[in-house]
């Protein structure tokens, strides 16, 4: 499992003011939807920003069609007769092996050519050639697949996947990218892998074709594209909106403000912090008629401890540090008590959470009571001090803009109960190159973004520990090394029995919070703004390794 850094620089700002709501009635079988950001391909194999999702998930152009999850994180099966399973021997283990079998549900491409089996295997072996430069998701599955295969011929229904090595989660995704029209791709693949990116597919509107509700019809690069629906899917049916226009602003002010006015009718990867805080402005300042669309779990906002600082060696400090934090004042105040403090390194809507471990509620008095018995005792200028008389000193960094102030409302928590707090600020890019090569003295806030089949394996296993042995990869920030945890989590990723699983997860989420290598804060939330009368639109995974994406489901929305 890759984690992925929440880059995203967001700052804090007053609610935005803006006229009173005229927007005109929207078109019935049209929905124009505004966003700061364009695809750079609709090619998924090529790119990882987020926002290409919104676009492909309509036209279910790789990785976005056969299992869906939906808000709750539960999987919704579309191109695929069902998920394999143990019971019924479509998926089997042999040692540390295993073999899954998909039926594909019968569907054409755009231009009427049946989606197959060969489709892909050709998938699969373009995302294993180094000369395309596939970009892998966060899951990172494809070396983890020792081979797709045809058991009915590569023009046949049914797709068998073998691994080579246990993945908890293989059932929920064919392949890490899904398809690819291989009578469209095949020749310009095989004439020259390392130019499949300037193939006219995912470049240009009509020969960017998919297998879902609708079809690309026109790109206006830097302004607009348009999607239509492309009749009746033998799958999802016939989408009640005929036509889906995502328009590019430079801002969010001008976006918010083509909301208000009714020039978009919904607005999209809204970012969490400032965006986010905006998005419920609008949402009051038009009286309800436009509706924050709200998904919460998917950034754990968190604070990581250096272990190899001394500070940090007795847990009693790091306990004590959690309980002088009331985590409720700050999501209330900074983020209007919209997103739910975190208790451990994943949600509670995750599969495998359990609310049965240690919690640390704000308590100063019981703070200050963990710090007297780890042997620091207050100094005549009121910062505690150790017995050798050095002062509980700490720095603690973060990024610019919205995570700044969340950083000087801990940092006054700690200094209330005796410590010395030294807050710093860094442009992303700099506090990330920090926290992956380890290079923080004492504690950092930041965030990871999160998917449903996110858990410790990497993230608190001591090979994840970023060292230049391994070129700085790996999750393990604070350096936590508990082989108890190592054990958990490994098995956790590797265990196909889910009651097994769920055990051995909530094993380590008592240990996580035990030890306590971090301090969780808060899980923040993926907001969409949309007009109230646009029924169907939520947020959903349109695939297993898709960010969250408000189109998911759109053959189902409906104007009301």
């Amino acid at each position: 499992m890759r984690m992925t850094v929440a880059l995203s620089v967001l700052l804090v700002t007053a609610a935005l003011l803006l006229p009173g709501f005229t927007a005109a009635q929207p078109a019935t079988r049209e929905v124009v939807v505004g966003t700061l950001f364009e695809p750079d391909t609709l090619n998924l194999l090529l790119t990882e920003a987020p926002v290409v999702f919104t676009v492909t998930s309509v036209l279910a152009t790789t990785r976005t069609f056969d299992v869906a999850l939906d808000g709750n994180w539960r999987p919704v099966t579309r191109g695929v007769a069902a998920l394999p399973n143990l019971q019924d021997g479509t998926w089997k283990v042999a040692g540390n092996q295993m073999t899954l079998q998909w039926r594909l549900r019968p569907r054409r491409w755009h231009d009427g050519r049946p989606v197959t089996c060969g489709d892909y295997v050709f998938s699969h072996a373009v995302a294993r050639n180094p000369e395309v430069g596939s970009v892998p998701s966060d899951l990172n599955l494809t070396p983890l697949i020792a081979n797709v295969s045809c058991p009915a011929g590569a023009d046949g229904p049914v797709v068998a996947v073998a691994y080579n090595q246990r993945y908890a989660y293989a059932n929920l995704t064919i392949t890490e990218f899904g398809p690819l029209p291989r009578h469209v791709l095949e020749g310009v693949y095989r004439r020259n892998p390392s130019r499949l990116r300037d193939a006219p597919f995912g470049n240009e509107a009509a020969a960017t074709i998919g297998d879902g509700a609708y079809r690309i019809v026109e790109w206006k690069k830097g302004a607009s594209l348009t999607a239509e629906a492309a009749g009746a899917h033998p799958v999802l049916g016939t989408p009640a909106i005929k036509r889906i226009t995502w328009r590019f602003f430079p801002d969010f002010n001008t976006v918010a403000a083509a909301a208000v006015d009714g020039k978009v009718d919904a607005v999209t990867a809204i970012t969490f912090g400032s965006q986010f805080v905006r998005a419920l402005a609008l949402e009051r300042q038009t009286g309800g008629r436009l509706r924050a669309v709200l998904q919460p779990g998917v950034n754990w906002e968190h604070i990581d401890f250096n272990l190899d600082h001394p500070i940090f060696k007795d847990v009693r400090v790091r306990q004590a540090l959690a309980h002088a934090v009331d985590r409720e004042a700050i999501t209330t105040r900074l983020l209007e008590g919209r997103v739910p403090v975190a208790h451990a390194y994943i949600p509670a809507e995750h599969p495998d959470y359990t609310d049965a471990i240690p919690k640390y509620r704000y308590d100063p008095g019981r703070a200050r009571a963990l710090l007297r018995e780890a042997g620091f005792t207050p100094g005549a200028d009121g910062i505690l001090r150790d017995s050798a008389g050095d002062r509980l000193s700490l720095e603690l960094i973060t990024t610019e803009g919205f995570r700044a102030p969340v950083a000087q409302m801990v940092g006054q928590y700690w200094s209330q109960i005796g410590v010395d707090v030294q807050l710093t600020s860094f442009p992303a890019r700099v506090m990330f190159d920090l926290i992956g090569r380890r290079r923080f003295k004492a504690a950092a806030l930041y965030g990871w973004v999160y998917g449903p089949t996110y858990d410790c394996d990497q993230l608190y296993t001591i090979e994840g520990i970023p060292t230049e042995a391994n070129a700085w990869q790996g999750a393990n920030i604070p350096g936590y090394r508990n082989a108890a945890m190592d054990r958990l989590c490994r098995a956790a990723s590797r265990e196909i029995d889910e009651t097994a699983r769920r055990r051995l997860v909530h094993e380590s989420l008592r240990l996580f919070a035990r030890d306590l290598p971090a301090l969780p804060l808060y899980f923040g939330v993926r907001t969409a703004v949309a007009r109230k009368e646009l029924a169907g639109f939520s947020l959903g995974f349109p695939c297993l390794a898709c960010p969250l994406t408000e189109t998911w489901n759109a053959h189902l929305w409906a104007w009301r």
